[in-house]
């Protein structure tokens, strides 16, 4: 007999399972990602399909991890599902029938969480629950394979925290998404927030496995003296500070050997309170850089401020939470706006293989920023702890992408990393390998390969191998588009080369995939599915794989695939893909036993479809590879497409009346076809209309004090791999700012880059006539039609004092702690204050003018502007000192001319008038 608890999924061992092959939990206890015990090799894997798909409740969902196990004396494993309608089943790992089943309490309306993240109904996510803010979290020890209860439910509702005594667990403001983890007698869950709704923080929970004893330990991310001050009692405000533990359903890590666990957390809520706070509490709110006013910070010393951090948790015996170390990225301040959370990531705890230089063992996370660390797992590096007051772990790995799952690794064959980012900016988000440097010194890890097409990324990969032989080692990934991919775990000249299986379709977002004995499992809605070794096939399908090879931008490619029923006649629904570019059509209602039929299957690759593609699933046709997946087959195709999505400045900074500036802008075809120009237009503003350029001018208009010589005319063309060069000239005949979006189309895709300078009147000292002045350097478009990706790349300038005429600067202050002050009018990675300065002195220009009085600058990329203040009565903190506005520009970063700009903070903003006073109450108070 077996028993299971139930606020996520997890088996507890007090009878161990009959087959080395089970899965008891997501993944390892320390969240590795690697299992070497479930009978799969590369050759194994590849003879894989779909052996069956089981269709539950409508509105059914099942977030939370199956786990497998083998009951003494069965012939074969069960697979044990739970749901998001409470509902726990117990499945015939081979066939997908129900064996038992259970439902426990009722669970709550998605639409009371006012957060659309889950659907219809709030269970078992990992979390079970009966009713937003009138319901309660329930621990369960569930026995299997009654599916009686061990114990009655424990509930968690009514506990306080043990740092901070008036801050309660209420079940119906938290959400339980992380996998639970277990050490010794106590089991452990982390909560956080529903869309951070709610008056809530992260808290973690430990509960006995022993009958009658329940809750043993709570602890609040945010605790007093530093949390959010006066504590918030109104559950619908955001008063609780937040931090809460999500890491996109990645499981909590456990070392069990030491009794610890490792967690992230998220972003916290800045109100004026905590800044006032600040002033009177030496340990503050905001993190460990506010608890020592800025300067570094052991993690050794406990906070009560555990906010966008890494954690070490003690768990003794008795299941009782110290605080042991902690790791809090220098920029955590900047983090906490924007919802750039470090807690989007979990923890991974890796092998002792991963080790050297006085470092035992590796952790790793990573978050939203795109940033990846790797820490000693012994001392994570507390605050600013590193040189210069960086931050002190072992490395970091940047990229371009946000990471919203975690890593796997494979502690063999000289060890290796994984992940894969999620899309964002037109990256790509590529499966990843870095393999580790093992030379006796410091662990550190180098670029080892990436796959040829990209991911959705909500999901963390997980290795396998056939008990550790070498050249067996699999990485898994369950993706939302591409369904279950697997991939040899070495590289092979920097590729991860895939292993070819059949196709399940899309999958649920933030999963991994479970292992039984050579078989797989996996959910996708309200549908749990059965993967192994292909039996006789129902039907079979040629070509397959589907290869279109190389399909040029814009065009189409049909290929007509042969398929051939089995010994049994069928019944079809149509058939369906994964991506928008891939489509398929001619499938029948029915076909007879032995009978066969040929279907169309399409690679689209006109704009609409593309762009259908990007809306619909985050994925930007990049060039390079592409796969989709097909119900019958596994389409794919050579994609070799421009990706022409960023947005850069050429800023000509501040000229008089009667001088002018020029700068070079160079477009390139990286390609290895012709690119032709299809139009050019500017505008003024993003919401403005557009103005086709006239290229027949001389010079050629485009923009209103901007022209250009070498433009080229509609329908001229570049050849692979070369370029045109156009001279940008800058000469403003009125005072004040002046901007000019220009856009290129062509059909490598589309790009677009602002102008913007400024200008004052002439003085005695002013040189007229012809003079020029060069601006900071030439810029780049990168367009292609054929292979390879392009970029936009400017360079940009801007100063911290340069401000639209008219305006003056009239300091920092406080935004709303839930929305904004003046309504949002452009966030990109150009901002600066004379960018959005402009941008407001544009539309005053207009025929019909719309005047803003009042612009301001936030969190390093926003603009803001408006006439009145969505503040009311309420007295609003302008912010002095070290913590005040810090936010360097986004369109400054590389700057040279004219020094860095200021852009604001998380919820701070750099306020320009052009009145003499701000039309609100102000409090002043020191940002320190």
């Amino acid at each position: 007999m077996r028993w299971l608890p139930f606020l996520g999924l997890v088996a507890l061992p007090a009878v161990r399972g009959v087959a080395p092959t089970d899965f008891l939990q997501d993944t390892d206890a320390a969240q590795s990602g690697y299992l070497p015990n479930h009978n799969i090799s590369p050759a194994i894997a590849s003879t894989f399909v779909l052996n069956w798909k089981i269709t539950f409740n409508t509105n059914e969902a099942f977030y939370a991890k199956p786990l497998v196990w083998t009951p003494p004396g069965a012939s074969s494993e069960q697979v044990i599902v739970v749901s998001n309608q409470n509902i726990i089943r117990i499945l015939d790992g081979l066939t997908g029938t129900v064996i038992n089943q259970r439902i426990l309490d009722p669970p709550f309306q998605a639409a009371d969480s006012s957060c659309g993240d889950i659907q219809f109904t709030i269970g078992i996510t990992g979390a079970t629950g009966s009713g937003t803010l009138n319901g309660q979290y329930k621990f369960y020890a569930i026995q299997l394979p009654s599916l009686n209860d061990v114990f009655p439910a424990v509930i968690i509702d009514g506990h306080f925290a043990d740092n901070d005594h008036t801050r309660y667990f209420v079940g119906g403001t938290v959400l339980n998404r992380p996998g639970l983890a277990m050490v010794g007698n106590t089991v452990i869950g982390g909560f956080g927030g529903h869309c951070d709704n709610f008056n809530y923080t992260g808290m973690i929970v430990a509960m006995s496995k022993t009958k009658g004893v329940g809750v043993t330990s709570i602890m609040a991310m945010e605790a007093n003296p530093g949390a959010p001050q006066p504590q918030q009692l109104d559950y619908t405000k955001q008063g609780g500070g937040k931090a809460g533990i999500w890491q996109s359903g990645f499981g909590i890590a456990a070392d069990t050997a030491n009794n610890r666990v490792f967690f992230v957390t998220g972003y916290v809520i800045w109100r004026n309170e905590i800044l006032v706070l600040l002033t009177t509490c030496s340990n503050g709110a905001g993190g460990a850089g506010d608890n020592g006013k800025g300067t570094p910070a052991s993690g050794k010393v406990p906070i009560s401020t555990l906010q966008q951090a890494t954690v070490d948790m003690g768990v003794s015996a008795a299941g009782v939470f110290s605080q042991r170390d902690y790791f809090e990225p220098f920029e955590y301040a900047s983090l906490d706006g924007g919802d750039i959370d470090f807690g989007s990531s979990g923890a991974a705890l890796l092998a002792p293989l991963f080790s050297g230089g006085g470092v035992n063992r590796v952790l790793v996370a990573g978050g939203k920023s795109g940033k990846i660390y790797f820490m000693d797992a012994d001392n994570l590096g507390g605050f600013a702890m590193g040189s210069g007051g960086s931050d002190a772990v072992l490395q970091t790995i940047t990229s371009s992408n946000k990471l919203l799952s975690g890593v796997a690794s494979y502690p063999a064959e000289g060890g290796y990393v994984y992940y894969c980012p999620t899309p964002q900016g037109g990256a790509g988000a590529l499966l990843t390998a870095y393999k580790f440097n093992g030379g006796g010194g410091k662990p550190q890890f180098t670029l080892a390969g990436k796959s040829a097409i990209q991911f959705a990324g909500v999901g963390a990969p997980t290795v396998t191998s056939l008990n550790g032989q070498a050249g067996t080692g699999i990485v898994w990934l369950a993706d939302v588009n591409n369904g279950l991919v697997a991939y040899n775990a070495i590289p092979n000249g920097n590729v991860l080369s895939p292993i070819s299986m059949g196709s399940t379709g899309r999958l649920q977002k933030y999963q991994r995939p479970s292992f039984g004995n050579a078989r797989v499992y996996t959910t996708e809605t309200n549908q749990i599915m059965g993967i192994g070794p292909s039996t006789t096939p129902a039907i079979t399908c040629t070509p397959s794989p589907v290869g279109f090879g190389t399909v040029v931008a814009g065009a189409t490619k049909n290929i007509n695939v042969k398929c051939t029923a089995g010994a049994k006649a069928l019944t079809l629904n149509g058939c369906s893909t994964n991506l928008d570019v891939f489509q398929c059509s001619g499938v029948p209602a029915t076909v007879a036993a032995g009978g066969s039929f040929t279907m169309v299957v399409t690679l689209n690759l006109t704009s609409a479809a593309i762009e259908l593609t990007r809306q619909n699933h985050n994925i930007d046709v990049k060039p390079g590879a592409i796969a989709g997946s097909l119900a019958l087959n596994a389409p794919s195709g050579n994609i070799p497409l421009a990706s022409l999505s960023l947005t850069g400045t050429i800023d000509f900074g501040g000229l008089t009346i009667g001088s002018s500036s020029t700068a070079t802008l160079v477009v390139n075809n990286d390609g290895a076809g012709t690119l032709t120009f299809t139009g050019f237009a500017y505008r003024s503003a993003y919401t403005g209309p557009y103005t086709n350029v006239t290229t027949s001018g001389k010079p050629v208009v485009v923009g209103g004090a901007f022209t250009a010589t070498g433009f080229p005319t509609n329908g001229a063309t570049i050849v692979a791999a070369g370029s045109t060069t156009i001279t940008l000239t800058f000469t403003p005949t009125t005072t004040g700012s002046s901007t000019s979006i220009l856009t290129f189309w062509s059909n490598g895709g589309w790009q677009e880059v602002m102008l913007v300078g400024t200008a004052s009147a002439c003085t005695t000292s002013c040189s007229h006539g012809s003079t020029t002045s060069s601006s900071t350097g030439p810029s780049t478009i990168s367009a292609t039609t054929t292979t390879s990706s392009s970029t936009l790349v400017t360079v940009t300038s801007s100063s911290s004092t340069s401000t639209a005429t008219g305006y003056a600067y009239m300091g920092c202050f406080s935004d709303l702690s839930t929305g904004h002050a003046l309504p949002l009018l452009l966030a990109n990675n150009s901002i600066t204050p004379q960018v959005c300065g402009s941008l407001v002195s544009s539309l005053a220009s207009k025929p019909t003018p719309t005047i803003y009085p009042f612009y301001y600058v936030e969190y390093h990329r926003e603009c803001y502007a408006g006439s009145s203040f969505a503040f009311g009565t309420s007295a609003v903190t302008s912010l002095y000192g070290q913590h005040a506005c810090t936010d360097v520009c986004s369109g400054s970063v590389g700057a040279t001319s004219t020094g860095t700009a200021m852009c604001g903070g998380a919820k701070q903003f750099n306020l320009y008038a052009t009145k003499s006073s701000v039309p609100f109450a102000v409090a002043t108070t020191a940002s320190v």
